[in-house]
């Protein structure tokens, strides 16, 4: 995980969500979807890896998988705004379109 690009996704088990994968500045600490991983490879088998992790993973949205398709970081679906952070996370909130 330390190899991978800081705000790298990785598909979860649930089909078109994905987390996040980020470090402290230092790369002490690796995180998923925010949360600290505490253990690593506490289980593999060369296709499903499990870690140990520092509380619950919040998946994104099926839109973060393919945002690296779109122009701009922030876009509308259905009269919300989505705007995805450095971090990779999201945050949505509602509001009147002008």
């Amino acid at each position: 995980m330390r190899k991978l690009a800081f705000g790298t996704k990785i598909e979860t088990m649930s089909s078109g969500h994905c987390i996040a994968v980020t470090s402290a500045g230092n790369n002490a600490k690796i995180f998923v979807g925010g949360v600290e991983i505490t253990q690593s490879d506490i289980f593999n088998n060369g296709i499903i890896v499990v870690h140990s992790l520092n509380g619950f993973v919040a998946p994104l949205s099926p839109f973060s998988c393919n945002v690296e398709r779109m122009t701009s970081l922030s876009f509308r679906i259905q009269n919300t705004r989505i705007d995805i952070d450095t971090r990779g996370r999201e945050s949505a909130c509602r509001k009147a379109m002008v």
